[in-house]
């Protein structure tokens, strides 16, 4: 019997016998992007580098706040320089996670798994046909059309019932006569498998990246008081001072970056005379 006189309907209800009918159907499955990059921005990137600035101003005014006995502010001196120690560790392993790639490793691990399971049940889409139309059955494609999405979840479905077709049917044998080299009821279920991995691997990466930027804020915020606090005591103890002063403005300040670019590096910071 030849298949153009069959009338068998291919796939997504297009008939063998029309003019002009494509030898298979046609199906891109498409990487899904998401429109959050989940990255730091400008301005939370600008009072990064103001807290290690900060960070290192202390260090390098650490003695002036070791006194015995103990000077008025010493102690909140010492309490927000250990704060900021033990935060930019914090902020700094996050901005990793943000910028480690796991999300865009997980997604494209995730392209290669979906277009494995399409091209396998476009490969048991078209022996059905071939068997369907050696055995004069028409109807043995109903259990064997392809998904007319690209939803990830779907196609794995796909592949377990076209497994599932497979045994009911008893047609692992005709695959095999039809050139399958392998077992293809487990090929299916297999590759089937792998998508749904590959799907739970994807959301993890971005729940994690997203879990990251969303910890930022809260961790900034704290910073910021730190450096709040550090300012009074920093200005009580060198109002005299101009040179120590004129060095914490320096580190102090949020450097704004321009719109058509990176931020421009900070002045240097003049040296502070010894206390």
């Amino acid at each position: 019997m030849n298949r153009y006189d069959s009338g068998l309907k291919y796939d997504s209800g297009v008939r063998w016998d029309e003019p002009g009918a494509p030898d298979q159907p046609t199906f891109t499955p498409k990487l899904k992007h998401h429109t959050k990059t989940y990255r730091m921005n400008d301005k939370q990137r600008n009072q990064v580098q103001r807290l290690l600035r900060v960070e290192g101003f202390c260090e390098d005014q650490a003695t002036a706040f070791t006194n015995t006995p103990a000077k008025p502010g010493d102690a909140k001196f010492t309490a927000a320089r250990a704060g900021i120690v033990a935060l930019v560790p914090q902020i700094t392993g996050q901005q990793a996670i943000q910028a480690g790639g796991g999300f865009g490793q997980a997604s494209v691990d995730q392209e290669v798994e979906r277009q494995e399971l399409v091209e396998l049940l476009r490969t048991v889409n078209r022996t059905a046909g071939a068997i369907a139309e050696d055995n004069a059955d028409p109807g043995l494609m109903d259990r064997f059309r392809m998904p007319h999405g690209n939803n990830d979840m779907e196609l794995a479905a796909r592949g377990d019932a076209f497994a599932d077709a497979i045994e009911e049917l008893n047609l692992a044998a005709a695959f095999t006569a039809h050139g399958y080299e392998g077992d293809v009821v487990q090929n299916l279920r297999d590759e089937a498998a792998d998508v749904r991995e590959a799907e739970t691997a994807q959301g993890g990466a971005l729940s994690t990246q997203a879990g990251a930027t969303a910890s930022l804020p809260s961790l900034l915020r704290a910073g910021r008081n730190m450096v709040k606090c550090l300012d009074a005591v920093i200005h009580n103890r060198f109002r005299n001072n101009p040179g120590v002063l004129g060095a914490w403005k320096t580190a102090s300040h949020v450097t704004a970056t321009p719109s058509g670019g990176a931020a421009p590096p900070a002045p240097p910071a003049p040296p502070a005379p010894p206390v």
